[in-house]
């Protein structure tokens, strides 16, 4: 769209080829034996696209050109209207959430490195886990931090996981 061409307002607003293999990049970190059928490949695309691109959108109008613009691709693409590929999500209202510090709806114990990728489903009970994972850096920091934990701030606690998730990321 000529609206998202970079301006000196919204310099940032170049896109490559580089962030397609982001994309991709973002679903090859899915463990392959954990997807169950084609929906989830799709969500997971619609996902990781929001991610690389979405993210970066600065004016709602630009976000609902993309949004429009990702239904379009969905439907066009997989045959299916991009709200029942979503589904539900993670806040009954078709959030997407993938993060790796979950397991089964608990805390993900394992090391960093045996941690998987995958779809959230519980908002509140994965507001519940950061909780969690504040109270263990709180008891080993001199400098305990005292947030206030809700919906939005875990939405972004996953988006920088996913960020710092792959190597040199």
């Amino acid at each position: 769209s000529v609206g998202l061409l970079p301006s000196p307002a919204k310099s940032h607003y170049t896109f490559n080829l580089r962030d397609l293999a982001k994309v991709v990049q973002g679903i090859m970190s899915v463990d392959p034996a954990s997807i169950g059928g084609a929906d989830e490949v799709f969500r997971l695309w619609v996902h990781e696209s929001q991610r690389i691109f979405m993210d970066r959108l600065i004016d709602y109008s630009d976000k609902e050109w993309f949004a429009k613009m990702q239904g379009e691709v969905a439907q066009k693409l997989f045959k299916k209207p991009i709200n029942s590929i979503i589904g539900e999500g993670a806040d009954g209202n078709g959030m997407l959430l993938y993060a790796d510090f979950v397991v089964g709806g608990n805390k993900a114990e394992a090391e960093f490195e045996q941690r998987k990728y995958c779809q959230i489903y519980d908002l509140t009970g994965t507001t519940t886990i950061v909780g969690q994972f504040m109270e263990d850096y709180n008891s080993v920091s001199k400098s305990p931090m005292q947030l206030v934990l809700f919906g939005y701030v875990v939405e972004h606690v996953c988006r920088l996981c996913r960020v710092f998730r792959p190597p040199a990321g």
